[in-house]
């Protein structure tokens, strides 16, 4: 199960420091446009996903904006790490034997690196992506070898942040995933527009906000 990790987009809720250079309305404009990205993201790879969502009350309007058809699930908990650690232990209570959380800032993952994932949770006990910022954009466990402690003691958005999850991992079969980069910032959205790891990327929605910002042409 590959679960897609969000917030309602709200301004001043998404992409804090996005909406420092571009402003809370754009930030928003475009966290919205990653979101439906990585959806046919996962619809292409084929997998079977799911949304963890929050703040819990705001099922009505994601529903709204992203459809019925998908299932959905609250977060639980006071900070991203607790609600990171208990989307997997919800998955797995609800009978999951594999469970991956994708962040919602890489729209122009790769269907392929998803499935490598999945795959790999066949054999590895966990998978991780790590970010070229020194974060990660993906983390998957079997159930019978999730760990708590990777989500206790972090150094949360600093360089450290998956390096430390890796320490808590030690002992483990971790299955390590190509690089890939998230988009936190105006530069990262720069270095965004200028690459083009997938190709099915180029007629994304994403792609559609960022010509409309001259950042590329289409």
């Amino acid at each position: 199960m590959a679960i897609l990790l969000l917030k309602h987009p709200q301004a001043g809720e998404v992409k804090s420091r996005l909406a420092l250079d571009l402003g809370d309305e754009m930030a928003v404009e475009l966290y919205r446009s990653f979101v439906l990205d990585e959806l046919s993201v996962l619809r292409a790879s084929g997998l079977q996903h799911a949304i963890s969502f929050f703040p819990p009350g705001a099922l009505g309007p994601i529903r709204e904006w992203l459809g019925s058809s998908l299932s959905y699930y609250p977060q639980r908990g006071r900070d991203h790490p607790e609600r990171l650690m208990n989307t997997f232990i919800d998955a797995f209570s609800r009978g999951e034997d594999r469970a991956m959380v994708l962040a919602s800032d890489v729209p122009d993952i790769d269907p392929a690196v998803l499935r490598e994932a999945d795959a790999s949770l066949q054999e590895s006990d966990a998978v991780i992506g790590p970010s070229p910022d020194g974060g990660y954009y993906i983390i998957g466990f079997r159930r019978d070898a999730f760990r708590k402690e990777a989500f206790k003691g972090i150094a949360w958005s600093t360089e450290r942040a998956f390096s430390d999850t890796m320490s808590r991992l030690e002992g483990l079969a971790v299955h390590l995933l190509p690089p890939w980069p998230d988009v936190d910032t105006a530069n990262d959205l720069e270095a965004l527009a200028g690459r083009c790891r997938n190709p099915a990327f180029r007629s994304s929605r994403t792609v559609s906000v960022m010509a409309a910002m001259g950042l590329v042409r289409r």
